[in-house]
């Protein structure tokens, strides 16, 4: 008479089976989570690209001046330069007395300014990106005061300062973000009238560090927006 059961050989290949399928399903699952988790920082790296993309474009679009090759606070302010600088003038409105009396002007600088050279309490943790071969730039705001900084009590309008081509007094300074990287034979600020618009070119790219190395986004390029510097005259 037969005895029913399973043999030592058929327990240990059945064992060894179940084991494949146990490291095919943990491979599965951890390229599942990589791939989700590399889908997931693209999104949030596109996202603050679209921000700091935003936050320029309005500046742009409120400006009443864009300045070129100018000094603020004894540091050159040029587009095309290495570390490029982008100048804008805008106007301070008085919220009662709506939405179109400027009541002071300020001058906004966004100027390039190495991640490394950045002091650490200011920027994001990111050992990755403060070495030399990272190429990462923060954008520092520089917002210097052209008129008196005190907000009148009436709701008489301030005519906007002559342009010059040194401005001193820096009423605040911050930075915008801390990773973004230039593209090389790109200029990251550009001005040119175009039919008859008055057009601000913005090209954005950052740089991330990752356990594979340095992500950039976009891959490769820039991202690239055009803005209608609509009140420059």
């Amino acid at each position: 008479m037969k005895q029913s059961g399973f043999t030592l050989i058929e327990v240990l290949i059945a064992l060894a089976i179940f084991g494949i399928l146990i490291v095919l399903v943990l491979n599965l699952q951890t390229s599942v989570i990589g791939f989700t988790d590399a889908q997931n920082n693209a999104a949030l790296r596109l996202q603050g690209l679209n921000e700091v993309g935003g936050y320029l474009g309005d500046r742009v679009k409120t400006a009443q001046a864009v300045r070129d090759g100018i000094t603020v606070d004894g540091e050159v302010c040029q587009m095309s330069a290495a570390a490029p600088c982008l100048a804008v003038v805008l106007p301070t409105l008085n919220p009662d007395c709506g939405t179109d009396v400027p009541v002071n002007w300020t001058l906004h600088a966004f100027r390039y300014v190495a991640r490394s050279a950045i002091p650490a309490a200011e920027k994001t943790p990111a050992p990755g990106l403060d070495t030399a071969s990272a190429g990462a730039y923060g954008l520092k705001e520089t917002q210097v005061p052209l008129t008196d900084p005190a907000v009148p009590t009436t709701c008489t309008a301030v005519a906007p300062p002559s342009n010059t081509a040194s401005y001193m007094g820096t009423a605040r300074s911050g930075y915008v973000t801390d990773n973004l990287t230039l593209v090389a034979g790109q200029n990251a600020f550009s001005y040119a009238t175009t039919g008859g618009k008055n057009l601000v070119t913005l090209r954005l790219r950052t740089v991330s560090s990752s356990r594979n190395g340095l992500v950039y986004t976009p891959v490769s390029g820039s991202y690239e927006l055009q803005v209608y510097a609509r009140n420059v005259k």
